[in-house]
Parts: structure tokens; C-alpha cells; sequence
């Protein structure tokens, strides 16, 4: 009776033992696949990362070449705007052009404020 019990007892455990063999393979392979989606996710992060780095070079450089034409711009816009009071002053000779700035135009030989129509 008794060695009927551990037998009984042994296949039991045996028993559990499977099942928690089985259990064991199925996380086992649950970490395999966890452990390929990580090693994607790794390998997108770091490509995002290399964008976010190229995208960001690109924009500081972008920045450059704005400031660097917003400085063109400036200077043409200056000499331009000289070129024009030489103008006028050869058109319009003893004109008094030094107070004149690009709100100013020249009306009838007189150097006058300019009006904006709405």
C-alpha cells in the first residue's frame, strides 16, 4: 500500500513537473520573441535617432543660409536705396537727401513722407 502511494505520489510530480516544463518552454519562447521585437525596436530607434541628427544638421543649416540672404537682402536693399537717393539728387539738384530714409520719397523736387494706401 504504501510503494502504491509513492508511485502514486511520483506520477504526480511527474506529472507537475511536465506541466511546468511545458509552462517554462512556452515563456521561453515568449522571451525569444520579445527579445527579436526589442533588437527591431533597437535598430528603428537608432535609425529615427541618425534622422533626428541629420534632420537637425539640416535645419541649423537652413538657419545659416536664411541669415546669411536675410544679410544679402539687407545689403542690396541699402545699396539700392543709395543708388536712388543719387538719383534723386542728380534729378533734383540742391534736393537735401540726408534726413531721407525708405519711408521718404521725392515729390515735385521735395523730399516727403510716404503715404500707404490701405
Amino acid at each position: 500500500m504504501q510503494r502504491k502511494k509513492l508511485e502514486e505520489l511520483d506520477a504526480a510530480w511527474r506529472q507537475k513537473l511536465a506541466e511546468r516544463k511545458d509552462a517554462l518552454g512556452v515563456k521561453v519562447e515568449a522571451l525569444g520573441l520579445l527579445q527579436v521585437e526589442a533588437n527591431k525596436l533597437r535598430v528603428e530607434k537608432e535609425f529615427l535617432e541618425k534622422q533626428l541628427v541629420s534632420k537637425d544638421s539640416r535645419i541649423a543649416e537652413l538657419e545659416g543660409e536664411v541669415q546669411e540672404l536675410t544679410g544679402e537682402m539687407a545689403g542690396a536693399f541699402d545699396k539700392g536705396f543709395q543708388k536712388a537717393l543719387a538719383q534723386a539728387s542728380c534729378e533734383n539738384p540742391g534736393i537735401n537727401v540726408s534726413n531721407c530714409d525708405p519711408t521718404h520719397h521725392v515729390v515735385d523736387g521735395k523730399v516727403v513722407p510716404l503715404e500707404l494706401d490701405d
